[in-house]
């Protein structure tokens, strides 16, 4: 079914409504070019949504405090998706309106977290907070936090927040070309990024968000994908070391190396029709993951 894309706004987020929905795609991009994502992304997304995924797109946003973008991300999720189900109605959409509202479709894999770059921390912090459905949330911040203001500060903007609809729990997510760094992640002048890094940095730090991942009970329905000549990974390492630190039980962790460089979701760039063709076949194999997972 050929659809055409279009975002609208809703609660500070864009949203592609799909006709007839088998999914919903949430997606945030790198510092800069994913403050403006459907028009940077615009490819990939148009991609998903016409293999017949709702797009959701949350604009990136500059700040220290890594903690108050996860959170806002999905503080709000359950008004989110009621304001979807309310738009397709008034559009004239009847296919699948449930998807929206039945929790089963929700946590049974036919959401999903695509990010890319930087974009990619906030997901992996949603992951940890979904910890908390396991009661691990308090011994991870403890043990790999010594900050108690930080603690405390993240205490407080998750009072009043439901855990269990924030959790990303059966959500698969996919991370491209990720990247776990402190300030220098969103700071390209590295002479200039060193600088700032002696007064200032990101919470929670490089250092801060290894370790609470590394002590994550979650990430089993992860993908990576990574690309060929990217100068950007090739320099952090992240993917190196996810591949190290994520679990591989019950399914091992995929990973997909594609052409291009670190900006190959671009618009801009001529890798993009290989990186959604892969998007678009590894989407089931992650749901068929989720689905024998809740059927064991």
């Amino acid at each position: 079914m050929s659809v055409r894309l279009k975002f609208i706004p809703l609660q500070f987020n864009w949203v592609a409504i799909h006709p007839q929905p088998k999914g919903v795609v949430y997606f945030i991009g790198g510092a800069g070019f994913g403050t403006f994502p459907t028009l940077f992304y615009r490819y990939l997304l148009r991609g998903l949504f016409q293999e017949g995924y709702t797009i959701i797109v949350i604009p990136f946003r500059f700040t220290l405090n890594h903690w108050s973008v996860a959170i806002d991300m999905v503080r709000d999720l359950k008004d989110l998706l009621h304001a979807i189900y309310e738009k397709a109605r008034h559009l004239g959409y009847t296919d699948n309106l449930d998807l929206y509202t039945n929790p089963e479709k929700i946590r049974s894999g036919s959401y999903y977290w695509l990010g890319h770059s930087l974009g990619c921390k906030y997901i992996a912090l949603l992951e940890v907070l979904s910890d908390s459905e396991q009661s691990n949330i308090e011994h991870s911040l403890n043990n790999c936090i010594k900050d108690k203001r930080q603690i405390k500060a993240l205490k407080r903007a998750l009072q009043g927040i439901n855990l269990k609809e924030i959790s990303l729990h059966n959500q698969p997510s996919i991370l491209m070309a990720p990247i776990i760094t402190g300030i220098e992640g969103a700071i390209p002048i590295k002479f200039i990024a060193d600088l700032v890094k002696k007064f200032i940095d990101v919470r929670p730090t490089e250092k801060q968000t290894k370790c609470l991942i590394k002590l994550g009970k979650l990430f089993h329905f992860t993908a990576l994908i990574g690309f060929k000549n990217d100068r950007v990974q090739a320099r952090a390492q992240t993917i190196y070391w996810l591949e190290k630190i994520l679990p591989n039980v019950p399914f091992p962790l995929i990973y997909i190396e594609s052409a291009g460089g670190h900006l190959a979701p671009l618009n801009l760039c001529k890798d993009n029709e290989e990186l959604v063709d892969c998007l678009v076949d590894l989407l089931p194999i992650l749901k068929a993951r989720v689905q024998s997972d809740l059927n064991t």
